[in-house]
Order: C-alpha cells, then sequence, then structure tokens
C-alpha cells in the first residue's frame, strides 16, 4: 500500500507539473491548480499517513534531532513515503510561485523553464536561480518588450519540446530499474553472537547430523552489524517476464572504513511465504509467526 501511496503522489505531482513548466502564465495553472489545489490534495494525503501511522504506533522511536534517530524513523515505507509527498507539496508551492514571478517580471521563458525544471528535480538549486535570475534580469526584461524568439510558432515548438524532455528526465528516473536499500536496524556484537548461538542450539537439538559431521567451533561476532532491505525491480521468466518486486537483505559491519570489504551472498532455497525472506528476519512487525530477531 506505501507504494501505491508513493506512485499516486507522483504521478498527480508529475502531471501538475507538467502544466506548470507548458503553460506557466495560465491563471488556472499556476495560482489555482500549482498553487493551491494539487498541494492541498497531497498534504492531505501526508496528514492521514502521518495521523494514521501516530495512533497505530505513536511517537516515533529515537532521538530525532540526529542522523542516526531520522534513519531509523524513516526506515518505515510509510514515513518515507509520506515524507516525500512532504517534499512534493512545497516543491510544488515554490514551483507555483517561480511561475507566477517570473511571468510577473517578464522573464525570458527558456530561463524560467530551466528553474521550474531544476526545482521539480533539485529543489533549492531550482529556487536560488530564479532568485539569482530575477536580480540580474528584472531591470533588464522590465524595460524589453522584445521576446527571445521572433514568432508565437518556434516558441511553441520549443515550450513542446522542452516540455517532452521533462516528461522524460522524470519517466527516465521514476521507472528505472534501480535497487532501493531501507536501513531495518542496527544489530549490536552481543546481540549477533546471541542469535548465533541461538540458531547453534536450536541446530543441535531438531537435526540429526551424519556420524562424520564436526560442528564448526562456536564464534562471536566481532563488529556492529547495519541491516539493509534491498528491493528491486525483476522478472519471471517462465511467466512471460512477468513484473515482480524482489528484496534481498544486506549486512555491513560497523567500521570506520568500508571501501573495501569483500562480499559473502548467501542464495536461500526456494520458500513459500512472501515473510520468510531474509529481508523480513529482522523487520518490527513481521506478520507471521515464522522466526524472526525484532
Amino acid at each position: 500500500m506505501a507504494d501505491t501511496f508513493f506512485s499516486v503522489t507522483n504521478t498527480v505531482a508529475l502531471c501538475a507539473w507538467v502544466a506548470l513548466v507548458l503553460l506557466p502564465a495560465k491563471r488556472l495553472v499556476s495560482h489555482v491548480l500549482c498553487g493551491i489545489l494539487v498541494p492541498t490534495a497531497l498534504a492531505c494525503g501526508y496528514a492521514a499517513v502521518i495521523g494514521w501511522k501516530l495512533m497505530q504506533d505513536g511517537p516515533p522511536p529515537g532521538d530525532l534531532s540526529t542522523l542516526g534517530g531520522l534513519k531509523v524513523m524513516f526506515a518505515d515505507d510509510w514515513v518515507f513515503a509520506a515524507a516525500w509527498a512532504h517534499y512534493l507539496v512545497f516543491d510544488m508551492v515554490v514551483g507555483a510561485w517561480i511561475a507566477r514571478d517570473a511571468v510577473r517580471l517578464g522573464i525570458p521563458w527558456p530561463l524560467r523553464t530551466i528553474s521550474l525544471l531544476l526545482t521539480f528535480l533539485l529543489g533549492p538549486v531550482g529556487f536560488l536561480l530564479h532568485v539569482i535570475t530575477r536580480f540580474a534580469l528584472r531591470r533588464a526584461v522590465a524595460t524589453d518588450g522584445h521576446g527571445v524568439f521572433d514568432s508565437s510558432s518556434q516558441e511553441i515548438v520549443m515550450r513542446s519540446f522542452l516540455g517532452l524532455v521533462f516528461i522524460l528526465l522524470f519517466s527516465g528516473s521514476a521507472f528505472a530499474e534501480q535497487a532501493v536499500f531501507t536501513l531495518l536496524k542496527t544489530v549490536t556484537a552481543a546481540e549477533l553472537t546471541r542469535i548465533l548461538d541461538e540458531e547453534r542450539a536450536t541446530f543441535l537439538a531438531t537435526h540429526d547430523a551424519h556420524p562424520d559431521y564436526a560442528l564448526p567451533p562456536r564464534s562471536t561476532a566481532a563488529n556492529d552489524v547495519e541491516l539493509y532491505a534491498v528491493r528491486y525491480d525483476s522478472v519471471i521468466p517462465e511467466l512471460g517476464d512477468r513484473k515482480i518486486t524482489a528484496s534481498g537483505l544486506l549486512a555491513l559491519p560497523v567500521l570506520p572504513d568500508r571501501s573495501n570489504l569483500p562480499s559473502i551472498i548467501y542464495e536461500h532455497g526456494t520458500v513459500f511465504g512472501k515473510y520468510e525472506v531474509p529481508s523480513y528476519s529482522f523487520k518490527d512487525k513481521n506478520p507471521t509467526p515464522h522466526p524472526h530477531y525484532d
């Protein structure tokens, strides 16, 4: 469901931004659609999710004045999706103001379009560019009635081209098959050692090993470990390349320098439950009785 909320808010924002980039001088677009309606709708979704999470889970854990505390809070998919909606709201409000201000001052449309595109993609960078532009060109554009292009048809062609580039840029970033890493938790060395001992005891109590099998010596964890859930797009070749979302668990030792770590890959056997995979083993709320370590 969090993925659906994320996709819907992104799609709504994209449609509004396309209208704002192509038609910044239209009052219905810059004042009403992007200045009030869409930000309000996104804000309502944001408020609903935050309110629901507070009622369900209470105040967020950890110290939110620290980077570590924020990482823990944003590890929740719903909280992260709501935070993204938060950015969408304020980026659009700023973008609508840039559009109105640029039209009012007569800033050439190629410059205001670049500012809007950068506001959508990089937020503060677009706002900064517009502030610099408005002070650098305000007097010049206010006294010059000539446009950048010689005819309205040339301007329409260029606007259409920039709008297409805008859509392609967004589509490339939004729909590219890329992995998403979410910090689940940091497990201390003592906790890891306890888990290893529990697994060792369970194995000895429930498995009949071959007489020649010798259990490896007991070992202890040397470092704390950060655990990340990895989600990525994949396909099922046997089902006509049907698209699916796969997941994995990435464990990184907490070290001063992690630039040259060796890799160990563990591929588990086939499982029949969605929540039986390693990436769910350390979730705070695993909805099944399958053993996990939250």
